[in-house]
């Protein structure tokens, strides 16, 4: 028990970015060993403590934003691998963005409404988002696909 006194967390900066350990969140997803470890990166936007910090984090996540610097790993980029992530711009579409559906990964149906689990093409894993139906307008053949191969109507 002593051990754990003594060791020491990284402090971190405001604006700072760091991978989120996401072994305490609940995800969604078919089998969690197979899933990435962590998620991320996040900006950091408060330091609330010497051990806690608040991070920026997607909108549909609707989670605590505050974290023990334990659950937090430094993101570095380098100059031999360059950066780790890049988001892509949306597709300009007339008068609103659009994101490419890279595929449809899961369903759900809330108050007679379908939505489904859309992993979005260049965003990583926490990016996903649940999308309803009329959403999906310009991925119909990603759709039919995913209805037909989870016997849906």
């Amino acid at each position: 028990m002593k051990r754990t006194r003594h060791l020491r967390l990284p402090t971190y900066q405001v604006g700072d970015t760091v991978w989120l350990n996401n072994k305490h969140l609940k995800l969604n997803v078919p089998n969690r060993k197979l899933y990435q470890k962590r998620d991320g990166p996040f900006k950091i936007t408060h330091k609330i403590s010497p051990v806690n910090y608040r991070l920026q984090l997607p909108p549909q996540w609707k989670i605590h934003d505050v974290f023990h610097s334990s659950l937090l790993i430094p993101h570095k980029e380098t100059p031999l691998y360059g950066p780790q992530f890049t988001r892509p711009p949306p597709e300009l579409d007339q008068n609103e963005d659009t994101y490419e559906v890279e595929a449809i990964l899961n369903h759900k149906e809330r108050r007679r409404t379908m939505y489904y689990l859309i992993k979005w093409k260049g965003y990583p894993q926490s990016e996903n988002t649940w999308e309803p139906e009329e959403n999906l307008q310009k991925s119909k053949r990603l759709l039919v696909r995913y209805k037909r191969s989870k016997n849906l109507p």
